[in-house]
């Protein structure tokens, strides 16, 4: 489904794949759009909610500058103040823009080494259990909250996947749902107004707090029945009704992604 809403209030405009986003989101993503240097437009995922820093769902391109809080919050000290500290930046060329950079892709690698050693260690423990079986070299490797270097619209651009992955012609992703719903193997098709991107998940219509407050253990056991999984008030904030509906998610990628596989969740860990 292609773009249902375009903010145009801000320097360069917000290109929404859904109908369902809140107004303090639609704020929080015009706030992006305003800033000097994003380039073209600002994409946001049918998945996309409020978030801290910046809108989860988001793509943001810009020029010559990243904004950490965008990337991820962990990172405060060295940027350049605004008014909105969320929008803090730094620009290329300045003391610590190189080291930060450096930093973002060695946790990008280190969380890939990590993925590869728990793939590892689920496959060992299957092969304990299982009949013999054959694994396919077609590993699925995808991941969010990041800023790589790409070319988009005519320039050479830092572009933030902000609970976003990327989706290039070709590209393999895992888009989940909650813990009782179904999550999805896809392909990219490589769509250029989301910057060759696609939802992370399915997205949260509420936020840990308010699931914390609003639903009880009981809820969780109904909403998960079928799955093993943690039915404890720990993580009453991760109960499939804090989350928005995975399959109407999909449906409003399809010019984003093709589906390959379905899958229904049997275990499903939490810390």
């Amino acid at each position: 489904m292609p773009v249902q809403q375009v903010l145009t209030d801000q320097r360069v405009p917000v290109k929404i794949w859904t109908d369902d986003v809140d107004d303090r989101s639609k704020e929080q993503l015009a706030n992006i759009a305003g800033l000097p240097f994003v380039h073209h437009h600002v994409a946001a995922m049918p998945d996309v909610h409020l978030g801290i820093g910046a809108t989860i769902g988001s793509v943001i391109a810009t020029h010559k500058a990243i904004i950490p809080a965008a990337v991820g919050v962990d990172m405060e000290r060295w940027m350049i103040q605004l008014p909105d500290r969320d929008l803090a930046y730094f620009p290329e060329g300045t003391e610590h823009f190189n080291d930060y950079v450096e930093a973002v892709h060695w946790a990008q690698e280190y969380a890939m080494a990590n993925r590869q050693a728990m793939l590892d260690l689920v496959l060992d423990a299957l092969a304990r259990h299982l009949p013999p079986f054959t694994v396919t070299t077609e590993a699925v490797n995808c991941h969010h909250n990041y800023v790589a270097k790409e070319h988009h619209y005519g320039a050479d651009v830092w572009v933030t996947r902000k609970g976003a992955i990327r989706a290039r012609e070709g590209d393999l992703g895992i888009v989940p749902g909650s813990m009782g719903a179904r999550s999805y193997i896809v392909r990219g098709k490589g769509n250029a107004e989301s910057f060759c991107s696609s939802a992370h998940g399915a997205g949260r219509r509420m936020s840990r707090t308010a699931a914390e407050k609003h639903f009880t253990e009981a809820d969780l056991e109904m909403q998960t029945a079928g799955v093993i999984c943690r039915k404890d008030k720990g993580v009453l904030d991760e109960i499939p009704g804090a989350y928005k509906d995975i399959d109407q998610v999909m449906a409003n990628q399809r010019d984003l992604t093709e589906i390959l596989h379905t899958l229904k969740q049997v275990v499903c860990v939490k810390g």
